[in-house]
């Protein structure tokens, strides 16, 4: 897989080399990026997940572990990369009452993990979802469980974040890339160009859809910079703002120029602009000092690697 270089750097940089680095729900997208980022440190290293298993990142065996606080406490982990949490699309496969319950068990784990006594920096990952609606009708438990939990999360771990030694620093996800995203199907960017080295795009929405995208790395890397004095540990991500028809042009034109693109619009429809205002994400890049990735770079790394 590839990960952007200058996103890396920035990250094993602010790794110290007797860190003890622990990376929960270690089989999905973000924490195999982790993984795929910390291994070049040679640092002891700790995977948990849902259940014991072994996969493989780059070709090579990665052990994951049962997550437990026990398990995780006698390890010492001094960094914390905690992306447990069950996305909304296992909710119908759940029930309601199952996914909660299993989303709060997780919550309250986080935050006895970022407070371990051994724990310098923790990263967590909310989403944008506590802050637009996207369809829905309300931020309930009862009918947007998902958005609520992670609201939950939010204000729970701020206000851990006030009372601890420890930098604590939560990522509030809008849209990401990244070449270990392990649904590929699922995420417009990353479908938009398997469909495009098969010659056909069909985009199915009917109204216009805005976002804005920036790389997993990019986040993962400004996530472990030192947070500031007195200030908020959630940052939103963010990016160049486009309109998905646009962002088919760039995969067409930079992954297979013979594709098609098949779209009917509908101005009747309200236009879906689910992003930030993208103010954190510009202020952290530019006090990072980190290179621009753009969108052209994104399409180009993702494509090669898949």
């Amino acid at each position: 897989m590839t990960i952007r270089r200058e996103a890396e750097e920035l990250w094993l940089n602010n790794l110290r080399s007797d860190d003890r680095v622990l990376v929960t729900g270690a089989a999905g997208w973000f924490g195999r990026t982790a993984i795929a980022m910390t291994r070049e440190a040679g640092l002891e290293l700790l995977a948990t997940g849902s259940k014991a298993q072994q996969i493989e990142i780059d070709g090579k065996s990665q052990a994951v572990q049962a997550q437990s606080l026990e398990v995780i406490s006698a390890f010492k982990p001094t960094v914390v990369i905690d992306t447990a949490f069950v996305t909304r699309e296992r909710l119908p496969i759940l029930g309601h009452k199952t996914y909660i319950e299993t989303n709060q068990k997780l919550i309250d784990q986080s935050l006895e993990v970022a407070a371990l006594p051994s724990v310098r920096k923790y990263i967590g990952f909310s989403s944008g979802a506590t802050m637009h609606l996207a369809g829905h009708t309300s931020f309930s438990l009862e009918e947007n469980p998902y958005a609520a939990q992670k609201r939950i999360y939010e204000s729970k771990i701020s206000e851990l974040a006030a009372n601890l030694q420890s930098d604590i620093s939560v990522a509030r996800v809008w849209s990401v890339t990244g070449s270990y995203c392990t649904k590929p199907q699922s995420f417009a960017f990353t479908d938009l160009i398997a469909q495009a080295k098969l010659g056909l795009i069909e985009i199915k929405a009917k109204h216009l859809v805005y976002r804005r995208y920036c790389s997993l790395e990019d986040v993962l890397a400004l996530a472990m910079l030192p947070s500031a004095p007195e200030s908020s540990p959630i940052f939103n991500t963010g990016g160049d703002l486009i309109e998905i028809g646009e962002l088919a042009k760039k995969v067409v034109d930079l992954v297979n120029p013979n594709a098609e693109i098949r779209r009917q619009i509908d101005p009747r429809v309200t236009p879906d602009d689910y992003h930030s205002d993208s103010k954190d994400w510009g202020q952290l890049i530019q006090s990072a000092n980190l290179a621009k990735d753009s969108i052209s770079d994104q399409v180009t790394r993702i494509a090669g690697a898949s």
